[in-house]
């Protein structure tokens, strides 16, 4: 009863965020990561507390910033996952990484940054592509139009490599690459890591932390965090695509 009342309570000073069926976030992979704020789920391995880190992007660089949880009863079974930071407003937030003593390096402070959506973005092959300056040789991510014409595959080219990586959808527009929100070294191995942010629907996300420390072989990357804001995507109404050389 006492948290249906705050519930309640939230909801007459129009705080209560509106929970609809397919609501019920998921995180998955080596490290807890979750995309966006008072997020709904009903994962049950939260708790309220300062353990976490806020990866912030700003016109001179990014950091990891000091950050806090907390649990605010939503609908249905389901809590809100509100986050904010220690200091600051959280208006230029990418993503929250929860602190982990088997990764030591993430912790609080700038980090090495080639592409971040606060930076001039190059576009090297079309306007679904970027240019990653990584020391020493040029990474590029490059979308690319499958043979039924309807789905954007992402794909990560390095001199000598490539990888496939996931789907951008036709949720994504035409010449909008801000599905890439950083792209720098965050686990200190010297390659090139990648948080992106595949747009699922009007409002949904499927997000990735690709590290190049967690890797299979013949991968330049690996899954190490994953993020779905919601259990099932509505269809987006995309335009139409041009190929990628």
């Amino acid at each position: 009863m006492k948290k249906l009342a705050l519930f309640v309570a939230m909801a007459s000073l129009g705080l209560a965020t509106v929970i609809h069926a397919d609501d019920d976030a998921t995180a998955s992979g080596k490290i807890r990561m979750i995309v966006g704020n008072d997020v709904a789920t009903s994962d049950e391995d939260y708790a309220n507390g300062s353990n976490w880190l806020a990866l912030d992007c700003v016109a001179k660089g990014c950091q990891l910033l000091p950050a806090k949880l907390q649990i605010n009863p939503g609908q249905g079974g389901m809590h809100l996952l509100h986050f904010s930071l220690v200091k600051g407003d959280a208006a230029h937030v990418q993503a929250w990484l929860r602190v982990d003593a088997a990764r030591p390096w993430i912790k609080p402070g700038p980090l090495v940054t080639y592409v971040s959506g606060e930076t001039d973005i190059k576009h090297p092959v079309g306007d679904m592509s970027v240019a990653i300056p990584t020391p020493g040789h040029q990474a590029m991510l490059v979308g690319l139009l499958d043979r039924s014409r309807e789905t954007v595959m992402l794909q990560l080219r390095e001199p000598a490599t490539r990888q496939m990586l996931d789907a951008l959808t036709t949720c994504a527009s035409p010449g909008d690459t801000s599905w890439l929100r950083w792209a720098g070294d965050i686990d200190g191995d010297g390659k090139p890591d990648y948080l992106i942010v595949y747009p699922r629907s009007d409002n949904g996300v499927h997000a990735v932390l690709y590290l190049s420390s967690v890797t299979a072989a013949g991968q330049l990357v690996g899954e190490a965090a994953v993020f779905d804001s919601s259990l099932a995507f509505s269809r987006c109404s995309g335009e139409e695509w041009s190929l990628t050389r």
